[in-house]
């Protein structure tokens, strides 16, 4: 058995697991193949990091000669046999590497793998998993969802805080505000926080009708840019829905959007952001972990709201 602790490959293999998860779960929800096979892509790569830090931490083989022995996946399997999981499916694992090379190498994206198939490769992934680290997946997700929880809910503490202290102009206090653990729903769409201020002059100390919304990222994966985009977009037609926008029958004048993430971003995403430069939105990137803005659209309100939402 090798502790969690002291692997990075397993603490790196956890995420892929976690990501595997995810990308299961929208395949089946959405019925989208491509989330299933790029889920089977994934589960068979976190299979062969296990195997590769087994055979190197346990087994005390060089690296070297690890990284020689997985030229051939089979060679790779057979010399991991001590392992339960492997002895019991052997056959499961290289079925699961010969559709992953039709998918990844060969480009068969005909494939349109069952729901039951994908569910057994991951399980067995799983498996692996827990009988080489000695730890239960469901117990790790648990604990670290418990912790990525607690950090959002003190961050929309202090999100509470400084928006109920100080509005956006002297002598202007917030009118509106809805925070909370759980999600709220904001124009029909889910977001993590509210915060809404309406001048009774808006021409006074440059007075203007603003929109506030935070976005929390609860998976164990970094924000895509997809999920940022359809956000964005969906804040940019509210923005410009008769001219410059209604909220509540009242007109926005500008909306400060905020991303917050435990896990990260995509790259993608951190640069879809920083081009960002339309006019009345701007939008935050904030990293909880290393408790900073990343990024910012490159317009005023993003200056405002990476102001706003910093840690």
């Amino acid at each position: 058995m090798l502790p969690l602790r002291s692997s990075p490959r397993g603490r790196e293999v956890l995420d892929i697991l976690a990501f595997v998860r995810e990308l299961s779960l929208r395949g089946r929800l959405k019925r989208v193949d491509l989330d299933k096979r790029l889920a089977l892509v994934h589960a068979d790569n976190a299979v062969e990091l296990m195997l590769k830090d087994y055979l190197c931490s346990v087994e005390k083989i060089p690296l070297k000669h690890v990284n020689e022995l997985a030229q051939s996946y089979y060679k790779l399997l057979g010399r991991c046999s001590k392992l339960k999981t492997i002895q019991q499916h052997e056959n499961e694992f290289k079925q699961l590497h010969d559709v992953r090379n039709k998918l990844y190498h060969e480009s068969e994206f005909w494939i349109s793998p069952k729901d039951d198939w994908v569910e057994s490769c991951i399980s067995l992934a799983e498996r692996l998993f827990e009988e080489i680290y000695g730890a239960s997946l469901i117990e790790l997700s648990k604990k670290e969802l418990r912790a990525t929880l607690t950090l959002y809910k003190d961050y929309l503490v202090v999100l509470e805080s400084r928006f109920r202290e100080k509005g956006p102009a002297p002598g202007a206090p917030w009118t509106t505000i809805v925070t909370g653990s759980d999600a709220i729903r904001v124009f029909g769409k889910e977001f993590h926080f509210y915060a809404h201020w309406m001048p009774s002059r808006p021409k006074i100390f440059g007075g203007l009708r603003t929109e506030v919304v935070l976005k929390c990222n609860t998976s164990f994966t970094p924000f895509t840019l997809r999920e940022i985009e359809d956000v964005v977009s969906f804040c940019h037609l509210i923005f410009k829905e008769r001219g410059k926008g209604f909220a509540f029958g009242k007109p926005i004048h500008r909306f400060w959007l905020g991303f917050a993430s435990f896990n990260g971003f995509q790259a993608g995403a951190v640069e879809y952001v920083e081009k960002y430069a339309l006019k009345g939105i701007g939008v935050a990137l904030v990293d909880l972990k290393q408790a900073g803005v990343v990024a910012k659209s490159r317009n005023k309100e993003g200056e405002h709201a990476a102001h706003w939402f910093r840690v």
